[in-house]
């Protein structure tokens, strides 16, 4: 009867037992709302802060939002660096196009002979 009711409490225990994760709990509804999945990284409840005074003036940030925020200002020092420099390239390539094509203009005004330029003769004819 003993072994009986251990494996009548073992089946019981597994039943209400839930082996899904519980921080995920409402993250498609989060996701859907345009928020994100985990509550803990951004939105309202984050960024907002937690109290103020009487008067209306904000209370002092907690360390987790000063840490917070000066995460999001270092990545955004990062974007904007890295979009400088994505500029910077595209200027680079655009000038070494534009040179590529003066010499190429030029090696070719150079190879034809002085007749051909003069009397606008085209080199191929049918």
């Amino acid at each position: 009867m003993f072994k009986a009711l251990v494996y009548c409490n073992k089946s019981t225990l597994r039943q209400s037992i839930h082996t899904t994760s519980s921080c995920l709990a409402g993250g498609r509804w989060r996701e859907r709302r345009g928020e994100s999945c985990n509550p803990n990284e951004y939105g309202s409840l984050v960024d907002v802060p937690d109290w103020s005074y009487p008067d209306g003036t904000p209370g002092s940030l907690s360390t987790g939002e000063i840490k917070r925020r000066e995460h999001y200002r270092n990545l955004g020092k990062r974007a904007l660096k890295a979009m400088e420099e994505l500029n910077m390239a595209k200027e680079l390539h655009k000038k070494k196009q534009a040179s590529r094509v003066k010499n190429r203009r030029e090696e070719y005004s150079q190879g034809l002979s002085q007749k051909f330029k003069d009397n606008n003769i085209h080199l191929c004819r049918d």
